[in-house]
C-alpha cells in the first residue's frame, strides 16, 4: 500500500511539474504573440519604435506646457528630448531633462544616455519616460541618478521634481549642495515612503 500510495504521490508531483511547466511556456508563447501582434500593428501604421517615440515626445511637451505655463519648456530631440527649464520669478531655478523611449523593456542604453545628456546638460534631475517593462518595476523606479517612469505618472513626478527645485533655489545652494539635494530627493522619490 506504500509503494502504492508513494506511486501515486510522485505521478501527481510529476503532473503538477508539467502542468507549471506548460503554463510557464504558454506565458513565454504569449509574451512573444503580443510582441510580434504590436510589430504587425507598426508595420500597417508604417511606424516605428523611434517615430512613436517622437509622438510620446509632441504629447508630453504639449502637457508640461499645459501644466506648467510659467516654465520654458523645449522639444530638444538630441542630448534630451525635452528640456523643461523651471522659472520662479522669471528666474531659472532648475532644468528637469526628460527622455523618452517607446519599447516593450526598459534598456539600460536609454538609462546611461539619460544620465550622459543630464551630465552635458548640467541638469539638477534626468527622468526616463519609458512604455517599457521589466521585473519588479510599478512605474518608478531610480537608476543612478535617473528616474524611470511610466508614461502615467510623468505628470505627477514633474510636480513633485519641480517643487523640489523651487525649494532649492530659494535656499540659495552652491551647485555642489544643489547635486546633493537632488541626490536625496531622488531616494525619497524612490523610497518606500
Amino acid at each position: 500500500q506504500q509503494a502504492k500510495d508513494a506511486r501515486k504521490a510522485g505521478e501527481e508531483k510529476g503532473r503538477q511539474f508539467e502542468k507549471r511547466r506548460s503554463e510557464r511556456l504558454v506565458q513565454g508563447l504569449e509574451m512573444k504573440l503580443t510582441i510580434a501582434n504590436a510589430r504587425i500593428a507598426q508595420l500597417k501604421k508604417g511606424t516605428t519604435p523611434q517615430t512613436e517615440g517622437l509622438e510620446l515626445e509632441e504629447r508630453l511637451v504639449a502637457r508640461l506646457q499645459r501644466e506648467f505655463p510659467e516654465d520654458h519648456i523645449k522639444h530638444e530631440g538630441k542630448g534630451g528630448d525635452i528640456l523643461h527649464t523651471v522659472l520662479v520669478k522669471r528666474k531659472a531655478a532648475g532644468l528637469i531633462l526628460y527622455e523618452c523611449k517607446r519599447y516593450k523593456t526598459i534598456k539600460r542604453d536609454h538609462v546611461e544616455q539619460a544620465a550622459r545628456d543630464k551630465r552635458a546638460r548640467q541638469a539638477d534631475f534626468a527622468i526616463l519616460v519609458t512604455t517599457g517593462a521589466r521585473r519588479g518595476f510599478n512605474g518608478l523606479a531610480r537608476e543612478g541618478q535617473v528616474l524611470v517612469v511610466a508614461p502615467l505618472a510623468v505628470v505627477a513626478l514633474a510636480h513633485v521634481v519641480r517643487a523640489q527645485l523651487i525649494e532649492i533655489a530659494r535656499a540659495s545652494l552652491s551647485r555642489a549642495e544643489r547635486e546633493r539635494n537632488a541626490l536625496a530627493a531622488l531616494d525619497f522619490l524612490t523610497s518606500p515612503v
